[in-house]
This record gives C-alpha cells, structure tokens and sequence, in this order.
C-alpha cells in the first residue's frame, strides 16, 4: 500500500495500470489523463503494434482523446497519470498541451527519456534547468532525488574519504546556490544544513517525489 505524500496519486495509477493491461502484445504501457475537478478526460495504452504505428504510444493516444472530449488543444489545468517514464516525443507532446503536471510509475533508463536529459543538465550545471510547466514540474523532482542521494552518499560511513570530500563540496555549492524564494531549494537547504551541522546524525530522508506538501506540477 502506497502512503504519505504519493497516496493521493493511487487511484489514478491503478486506473493507468487497467489501460495497460489492455495492450495485448505491445508493451503494457498505460495512462490517464485527469481534469481540475479529478476526472479522467483521457485514456490511452500503447497501440504501436497492433496499430502500426509509431507514435501510437498512450501518452499520444489519450491526448487526442482528451483535446476532442474538452474542445481544446491547451490542457493547462490537466494531470497525466502514466505507468513508465515517457519518452521525448510524449513529453513534447505533454509540453504542447500545456500538462500541468505529469505523474509516472517506472522509470526507463534504456531510452532517451525527458528525465535523462535533466539528468545531463544536473551533471553539467550541478542544478536543474529551469523551464515552464510540465518540464519544470520533472526538474524539481529528479532535483530532490539527485540531492537526497548526494546527502545519502555523504552520509554513508563506508564513502571512501576522497568521494565523501568531493560530495560535501558539491552539497555546499548547492547550498550556496539555493534561491530562498524557491519551495524545492529552500527544503533541500534545510536538508543539507542538517547535514553539515552533525554528519554523524544525519539520516537519509525516504524517497520522495517532492517537498512534502508541494505539488510537483505548480510553478514556485
């Protein structure tokens, strides 16, 4: 059973998950697309296959669904529920309709992925580059999961001295860098405060998808 802050996304899910069951031989891949009020305007399972067809993923299929059904291509106030980690061209996709915020199961490192280029950008810059909507509402997320395991690594007594000292600086360049304005910054500033303040003491916060209490998709 899913608790605290993910249990709210639930419901929506299993409904994602019955759409994947659907697929037949293509990859079970579901979703759902929900509006402001909580109801499914959308639903989609990957059809590539049996359709022949190769954009004929769910995430393409429910936003055609959901335009015609609402009477428009902007779906501003919408959520995507969707069991795998979509890929660029579904994420481009989300980004055109103007998806608020996006909510997805596993995640797929085989395949170019919008969270794999994220994952590029925080190589490179050490922060997630900032954007509108559905993509700022995935930066926040692998920043917190990229930060907490920062924190974890630091943590762990078995970090060889030389990688604890190169994590500890990076976890301070962070620190630095936090905009106070920020929900996301100003928790991982806290989180790594309580770090610096007594190592020793420090325990590794339980994977999360975002600050308590913050949705992903709303802009800060």
């Amino acid at each position: 059973m899913v608790t605290g802050y993910l249990a709210g996304f639930e419901p929506a899910m299993r409904e994602a998950l019955a759409e994947a069951a659907r697929c037949g031989a293509d990859v079970p891949v579901g979703a759902v697309v929900l509006d402001q009020a909580g109801q499914i305007i959308g639903r989609g399972h990957n059809q590539r296959e049996s359709g022949a067809d190769p954009t004929a993923h769910a995430e393409m299929l429910l936003l055609r669904e959901a335009a015609q059904r609402f009477g428009a291509w902007r779906l501003g106030d919408a959520t995507l529920y969707v069991t795998k980690e979509p890929c660029l061209m579904c994420a481009g996709a989300m980004i055109a309709a103007r998806i608020k915020r996006l909510v997805y199961g596993a995640r797929d490192p085989k395949n170019l992925t919008l969270e794999a280029v994220i994952d590029g950008a925080l190589a490179t810059t050490g922060t997630a580059p900032r954007g509108a909507g559905l993509v700022q509402a995935v930066q926040r997320a692998v920043y917190v999961r990229t930060v907490e395991a920062l924190l974890t690594l630091a943590a762990d007594k078995s970090t060889a001295s030389e990688v604890r000292a190169v994590t500890q600086a990076k976890l301070v360049e962070i620190r630095r860098r936090a905009d106070s304005r920020s929900a996301t910054d100003a928790y991982l500033a806290h989180r790594i405060d309580l770090y610096l303040s007594d190592p020793a003491k420090f325990a590794p916060a339980e994977p999360i998808e975002a600050p308590p209490g913050m949705p992903i998709g709303e802009d800060e």
